[in-house]
């Protein structure tokens, strides 16, 4: 997931926005029925990932116990959060950093013997 990530914000066809985040951004307090379908989105995306840390700690006990879908959470704001401040900055470099951080988080969790995140 997070290399898919990492991938899709280089080269010329990059995506440097998530019409979901933009969306909700400008639309969300204004247009009940967009902001409801922006957080149906992000609850489903959520859910997807929490489902695949479920899956991590089964087969890679973590090394500290951890709520999948918090960490879920936390993974979708360093995304959303580092695609709006390349976005500012014009410059994905945010984002490729962002993405190590997180792994680097993620293998702390499961410990250093693990390659989940990749």
């Amino acid at each position: 997931m997070l290399d898919f990530f990492a991938a899709s914000v280089r080269g010329k066809s990059a995506m440097k926005a998530c019409l979901v985040g933009n969306l909700t951004q400008e639309l969300g307090q204004t247009n009940p029925g967009i902001r409801s379908c922006c957080e149906m989105n992000f609850n489903q995306w959520i859910s997807n990932t929490a489902t695949m840390l479920k899956e991590a700690k089964q087969s890679h006990p973590p090394e500290s116990d951890f709520d999948p879908e918090s960490v879920a959470n936390l993974i979708l704001s360093l995304m959303q959060g580092s695609l709006l401040l390349a976005k500012a900055k014009q410059n994905v470099t945010v984002i490729e950093q962002n993405i190590e951080h997180c792994r680097a988080y993620l293998k702390s969790l499961f410990g250093p013997e693990t390659t989940t995140g990749r």
